[in-house]
């Protein structure tokens, strides 16, 4: 094997795509996706505020919920992707 090319990742696949110079002429018509909507379909957690900034300075949390990919939320606001797996929520993506 000489080239291995990625056509897609998730629900972004390489017929979807447009060049950089396409990015550039086009930029008005474009719209983007938070990282929240992107992932909309997931389960969301919802921190205390005790437990945020341990959150978000990458202690492990525990969570009695099933193992999988979170939207972290705390005081209703979104604060990133968290990664829960045997009990323990790892932060994946914070915004701040």
């Amino acid at each position: 094997m000489s080239a291995l090319n990625r056509t897609q990742v998730g629900k972004f696949s390489l017929d979807q795509a447009i060049t950089i110079k396409q990015l550039e002429k086009q930029q008005e018509n474009i719209s983007f996706l938070t990282i929240e909507e992107l992932f909309q379909e997931r389960q969301a957690l919802e921190l205390e505020p005790k437990r945020l900034q341990p959150f978000i300075n990458g202690v492990k949390l525990t969570f009695k919920k099933p193992n999988g990919v979170y939207r972290i939320y705390c005081q209703n606001q979104f604060v990133g992707i968290g990664v829960l797996e045997n009990e323990f929520l790892k932060r994946d993506i914070v915004l701040n």
